[in-house]
């Protein structure tokens, strides 16, 4: 029963880089993506994404070796950098000079 559930996380891994790769493809034609620091670092995440999942269906397709090993790496480097970068960006909108106001509160 266990290749019951290999083969759905194999199927499940390609539905996923079909999704990110829709995504990213329609985010790069349609969208205005360079024109926002949110918006570059959206497309690297998506790319990133897309990088590893489709590592992961090559890898179930042809087998392992220390090529993909390497790839990986750099793909989760990439991901661990644009996280920081999201937070970094995160922080930074939330600065006290950059919210509205509280609303006054009645006595």
């Amino acid at each position: 029963m266990i290749w019951l559930a290999h083969l759905l996380g194999n199927v499940l891994l390609g539905a996923l880089a079909c999704v990110w790769a829709a995504f990213a493809l329609t985010f790069f034609l349609r969208a205005r993506w360079e024109a926002t620091p949110i918006g570059r670092s959206l497309m690297a995440f998506a790319l990133v994404v897309v990088m590893l999942t489709g590592l992961g269906v090559l890898r179930q397709s042809i087998g392992d070796t220390p090529v993909f090993a390497w790839l990986r790496a750099a793909a989760l480097a990439g991901a661990a950098l644009l996280s920081a970068r999201f937070l970094v960006l995160l922080i930074a909108t939330q600065r006290p000079e950059r919210r509205p106001p509280d609303p006054p509160t009645e006595m």
